[in-house]
């Protein structure tokens, strides 16, 4: 299973990520990355891929659940 980490500190908001995955992210009103769903289903990974590889900023990633998250990242747990 594979997951997002995102850095709201290294985002500068561009939106790449947001028209390449709208279901996984979007951009906050403090202009910063939001993660809306950080677990990537199966069938959306190529997808997440591609909004990762978008990121002018390098501020997202695909963490394995059995890897650890870049220490510059951070990663959202759902409630």
């Amino acid at each position: 299973m594979s997951f997002i980490s995102a850095s709201a500190e290294a985002c500068d908001g561009y939106g790449n990520c947001v028209f390449a995955a709208p279901a996984y992210f979007d951009i906050g009103s403090d202009g910063s990355v939001k993660v809306l769903q950080d677990e990537i289903a199966d069938g959306d990974r190529p997808m997440v891929e591609h909004a990762v590889a978008e990121c002018p900023a390098a501020a997202l990633a695909i963490v394995s659940a059995t890897s650890e998250a870049p220490a510059s990242t951070t990663q959202r747990e759902l409630p």
